[in-house]
């Protein structure tokens, strides 16, 4: 059985498309959660108006956060595997099949029981669906590949959200998410690093959409872009070692002491003095994709 797990938050204006493009790959066992967090621009009359027994309607919700609303939809889908979904994205033909082929491809080669992410690269595209690159991955100067690594992830998230399918046995393991977890798409990718699998699929599954209310989007990769965030560096690290401290403490008595040793050399990186903080980047090779993103990390330390 397939879940597709939508968070919605004011989307009334996009939410339609995306809804047709899911249903029209599931089948009729399967369902889609779509769990609303206090809209109030029409996005729960729009709701309230479909008639598919495979929707599940969650409304009354007051998160105010994308992380709390997909957990919450996480743990109440029913499925052996779990998609995520954005209310203002459009699903490709094929999409669903192209990421549970991967997943049983992953299931034969480690077992059903191991927890298992798949994602795919996203065509990005404006407002109105129209091209703005044809690859997010490429757009981002991402590394879908060396970027899920465990040492990798604690800086850089390559996996995008929207794009994600995991599997019942990663959902278990993964919940619930703690306070100090970035976003649940870098959460779950971390937890199938440290005890499963990540698989990649290079070819776009979806329309990224982007438009002035997401909540988070596509950055082009470039010099300019990448001088504009050095400022904003050290309040994203300081996020980010909270994170992995939150890590720690919940698999603690399920990781390798390597692991623990990895984990806990980045959680400390900000009482370590400049010096420590760069051999351990050295060292654990705590890197970004890209030179230039790796000379500004050093610089800064």
């Amino acid at each position: 059985m397939i879940s597709v797990c939508m968070a919605t938050y004011n989307g009334v204006r996009y939410i339609d498309a995306q809804i047709a493009s899911i249903l029209t790959q599931l089948g009729d066992d399967d369902e889609l959660l779509i769990c609303d967090d206090s809209s109030t621009d029409g996005t729960v009359e729009l709701l309230r108006t479909l008639d598919d027994s495979r929707i599940r309607l969650f409304f009354g919700n007051n998160f105010r956060s994308p992380l709390r609303n997909f957990e919450f939809a996480l743990g109440r889908a029913a499925g052996n595997y779990l998609f995520l979904a954005d209310q203002d994205d459009v699903w490709l033909p094929g999409k669903l099949d192209l990421s549970l082929s991967k997943m049983n491809e992953l299931e034969r080669q480690y077992g059903q029981k191991l927890p298992l992410l798949v994602h795919t690269d996203l065509q990005v595209v404006d407002k109105n669906l129209q091209p703005v690159a044809d690859s997010l991955w490429q757009y981002q100067k991402s590394d879908p590949v060396a970027g899920i690594s465990l040492n990798r992830l604690l800086s850089q998230n390559p996996v995008t959200g929207c794009s994600v399918m995991i599997n019942a046995a990663l959902r278990d393991l993964a919940l619930p998410i703690p306070q100090n977890a970035v976003m649940h798409d870098w959460w779950l990718a971390l937890v199938a690093s440290a005890f499963g699998k990540i698989g990649h699929i290079s070819t776009p599954a979806l329309l990224y959409r982007q438009h002035l209310e997401n909540d988070t989007g596509a950055q082009p990769w470039g010099v300019c872009s990448a001088l504009g965030r050095l400022g904003t560096q050290r309040d994203d690290m300081s996020r980010l070692y909270r994170q992995v401290g939150a890590f720690l403490e919940r698999y603690c008595d399920r990781l390798t002491p390597s692991q623990v040793e990895l984990l806990e050399a980045f959680a400390t990186m900000e009482q370590a003095g400049a010096i420590e903080r760069r051999r351990r980047i050295l060292k654990y090779r705590f890197f970004y994709t890209g030179l230039l993103r790796n000379i500004g990390r050093m610089i800064l330390g």
